[in-house]
């Protein structure tokens, strides 16, 4: 496999455009981390303006890439105050 060596993807092997976090150039990059007992967190980095993903296409990234399981509910959303990226909360039903 080659690398593309280009700026700004977190896969050196895949672009982000091509990949289940912009759900194959769809929306922004969906950053996922694994839960805690405090809920599911995912950052959205607004990067390639590729337009801000819906909760529901959120979770269908974070199940994709990180292979987070179970039934999630959005809980709220926090922008950063540069506009860059935006954090999502998901609590379990």
């Amino acid at each position: 496999m080659k690398m593309h060596n280009e700026k700004g993807h977190l896969n050196i092997f895949k672009r982000d455009h091509e990949s289940v976090i912009t759900g194959l150039g769809k929306h922004d990059r969906v950053v996922a981390f694994l839960p805690n007992h405090e809920g599911l967190y995912v950052r959205v980095d607004h990067l390639w303006k590729l337009g801000c993903p819906t909760p529901k296409e959120i979770l269908k990234a974070a199940k994709a890439d990180q292979g987070i399981g179970g039934k999630w509910v959005f809980d709220k959303c926090e922008h950063w105050e540069d506009g860059s990226s935006t954090d999502y909360y998901f609590k379990r039903p």
